[in-house]
């Protein structure tokens, strides 16, 4: 079976053979403002509960996940010049699954979890076949108090991307001063370009924010937390792909 590459033209999506599939960046979704609390679940409108973050090319790395009826968000760490993606998740969005879907812009690409450890709640992803036309670099430091952290992911099932200000870091916790929703879990946090953690969720939940058209109630979770450092991710991911010799890229190194 030939594997296709996804390329934009004239705004479709169209497949073509190649030797191995390149992902296109993610687009923009739209969706209405929420009534309850005035505010949107897109940065294409103001909120009075996320602070909104400017497009940026690291962005492309972040895809979402669909495992069985559930899913979250994740993001590209590693590619080889020939036929292998790897993508970080939670443990929680994954489990039970052993098989996943990563999806990207209209590509849908089967993936397995290799490897998952529920204590800092993250799963590797390996789709065989593929590759990333942007992986995110991995920090090489903890953040530190007051920094701003930035979390890309797919919340309420639209593209978002915010920040909030470090209130812990410490090894494998970082906690920031930001609300999440569902959806929201698996997305990247990122300092500056560079991935400093996995986003699972908050300690309490708070207000609930709903769709004023559809509905849809969304409650937050706070603080936006990461129980996993970027040194326990560069650690796990070198051990883990050395089957595929693949090495993930940390700060300051070529893509």
């Amino acid at each position: 079976m030939k594997n296709v590459a996804v390329l934009a033209a004239a705004g479709l999506f169209i497949a073509i053979p190649v030797a191995a599939q390149q992902i296109s960046p993610i687009p923009e979704t739209k969706l209405a403002p929420i009534g309850v609390t005035r505010t949107s679940l897109s940065p294409n409108s103001p909120s009075k509960i996320w602070k909104w973050t400017k497009k940026a090319p690291h962005h492309e790395a972040v895809v979402k996940i669909s495992a069985g009826n559930a899913g979250g968000s994740g993001v590209c760490v590693a590619t080889n010049s020939t036929d292998t993606l790897v993508a970080l998740t939670n443990h929680h969005v994954v489990t039970p699954h052993k098989t996943v879907t990563i999806v990207a812009g209209n590509a849908k690409i089967p993936a397995k979890v290799i490897w998952a450890d529920p204590k800092i709640d993250v799963a590797i992803l390996v789709a065989r076949g593929y590759q990333a036309s942007k992986t995110a670099q991995i920090l090489d430091r903890l953040p530190a108090s007051g920094e701003s952290i930035e979390v890309v992911g797919f919340g309420g099932g639209v593209y978002r991307h915010f920040s909030g200000d470090v209130l812990v870091s410490s090894s494998n916790t970082l906690r920031i001063d930001a609300n999440l929703i569902s959806g929201d879990s698996g997305s990247p946090m990122f300092l500056g370009e560079h991935l400093c953690g996995i986003a699972r969720g908050g300690d309490s939940y708070g207000n609930k924010v709903r769709h004023e058209y559809q509905g849809d109630y969304w409650s937050l979770t706070y603080p936006a937390t990461s129980d996993v450092d970027a040194k326990t991710l560069a650690r796990v991911l070198t051990s883990q792909l050395g089957r595929y010799n693949i090495k993930p890229t940390l700060a300051g190194s070529p893509q």
